[in-house]
Parts: structure tokens; sequence; C-alpha cells
């Protein structure tokens, strides 16, 4: 029988709980070929979810909720078991200021719907042809960068023999394409560089203190950013992971470091990151 498993757990507490589950399992969520394709996990709507429920869906495809399914006229097929996933509802709240005078505050607040994927129930696809397609191709690499820096004045030299962003004087330094292992290594580390130099941009706080944990949310901030400007382009984000437990380990290190109320946050961050890069004006995605 067809079930939506249940949880006792706060949304953010979830939320974190999955992610690390993955990563102590072995696996970089946010280096999934369908997270970083929003157009590889849709809603039954045909709208792509939020890069925070992209992570935390088992595979690609569409998903509906058991009563969008019966509305269809379908069911969920014995056995199957559903997904949590989490929208930001936002609304106003009347409160007093210091003052004492009243004030419209916004607040958000996650709510939890279960979702079922559709090769789990009876109906057929919808957009089988958009999420199982090729990645699209829309633009060449190093000319999304080379467009960044024109647009923000920031100044990228390829030298050395290390990769970082100085934010006192908004410089970003990487070793030349021919210095790294393959196209896709060199992009990898270019785009996670090019994601801290958004941070001034957006007014985050990167954090001065290695180790520490504003410094281990902006590391998350870069690197699920990283893998989302890689997907945009068509590369393999796959292959930029360093297959190895001392890799897996140090994401551990780092998520440890970050609370489970930053880590949405965090993902927020990567995304406002990413269409700044590729000057993204509007929504490609909305907030499921």
């Amino acid at each position: 029988m067809a079930s939506e498993s249940t949880t006792k757990k706060s949304p953010t507490q979830d939320i974190f709980d999955r992610i690390k589950s993955e990563l102590d399992n072995g696996t970089v969520p946010w280096h999934k070929p369908w997270v970083v394709r929003p157009e590889c996990i849709l809603s039954r709507r045909g709208s792509s979810y939020s890069l925070r429920n992209r992570m935390l869906l088992k595979y690609a495809g569409e998903y509906a909720t058991f009563h969008q399914v019966k509305a269809e006229g379908g069911s969920i097929n014995k056995g199957a078991k559903g997904q949590w996933i989490y929208f930001t509802k936002t609304y106003t709240k009347s409160v007093k200021n210091d003052e004492g005078e009243d004030e419209e505050e916004v607040k958000h607040l996650l709510r939890a719907y279960c979702v079922f994927n559709i090769l789990d129930t009876t109906l057929e696809p919808k957009y089988r042809n958009i999420w199982g397609g090729e990645p699209p191709k829309d633009c060449d690499a190093l000319d999304v960068v080379k467009d960044y820096a024109s647009r923000t004045g920031v100044v990228i030299r390829f030298a050395g023999n290390s990769a970082f962003y100085s934010p006192s004087d908004d410089t970003l330094q990487i070793p030349c394409e021919s210095d790294f292992d393959s196209r896709e290594e060199f992009y990898s580390t270019l785009f996670h560089e090019v994601g801290h130099s958004t941070a001034k941009r957006l007014g985050r706080e990167i954090g001065s203190t290695l180790g520490g944990s504003k410094y281990a949310r902006e590391e998350l901030v870069a690197e699920i950013c990283a893998a989302l400007c890689l997907g945009r382009v068509g590369m393999d984000t796959q292959s930029t992971i360093i297959n190895s437990a001392a890799y897996i380990g140090e994401w551990q290190k780092k998520l440890s470091l970050v609370k489970p109320t930053e880590f949405g946050d965090a993902c927020y961050q990567a995304q406002r990151a990413y269409e700044l890069i590729f000057n993204i004006t509007t929504k490609e995605s909305n907030n499921d």
C-alpha cells in the first residue's frame, strides 16, 4: 500500500539531516546531474523545483502529490513511498516597534508536502521529453565569466599556482587552464572563485576566520554555485568531484559548522549568485 512517510522533525532539521545523510553515504548532493538542471525535476504543473527541493528528491522526473494524482484519475503504485519537500510561505505579521507603533513584519514559514515520482503512479509523464533530454549548452563558459567581470568590475588573473578571491582588492586569481587535469576541473574552480566574488555584491558576509562557521557557509555557497554554473553550460559536474573519502570527509566537517537553519539560506544564496553570474533577471524556477 502506498504511504506518505511522516516526520516529527522541524522542516529545517529534516532538510539538513537528509543532506548530511547523503554525504555520510558518500554522495555530494549538489553535484547530482538533476540538481544542476532545473528542467530535469519538475512538478506536475511543469514548473521546476527550487534548488533545495531538487537536492532532496532522489530521482529526476516529474512529481505530484497524492491529491494531484487522484484529481487526474490516477493512483499510487502499491509499495511506492512519497518524499517530503518544502515550500516557503511568506506572510506579514503586525508587530510593535521600539516606539510602540504597529508595523508589518515579513515572516517566512516552511510548509512540507509529500510528493510521488510520476513513474510510481498509474499516470503517464507529461514532460519526459524535457527531463530526459540533453543538458542545455546555450553559452560559452569563458564568455560568461568575461561578461560577469565586465558588468561588475571584478579583476580576474589567470596566473600562479593557487586559486583564490581577494575581497580587499576585488581580484580573483586562478592558474591557467593548461595547469588543470581537465576543462571541467578548471571551470569548476573558476566558477567557485567567481561565486565568492558575488558576496560583496549580494550582501553576503564571507567570514575571515579559516575553518569558522561563516567561512564554512560561504564555501558551501560557492561550491553549490559552481555546480549550478557547470550545469548551465552543459558540463559534467560528476567528473569534477574528487572521488575519495577525504573529499567527502572535508564536506562533512564544513557542514557540521553550519546550522540547520542556515543550509536553506546557503542554497538560496547560491541560486542568487548563479543568477548574478549569468545575468538572469527573471526567475527560472519558483520557490517550490
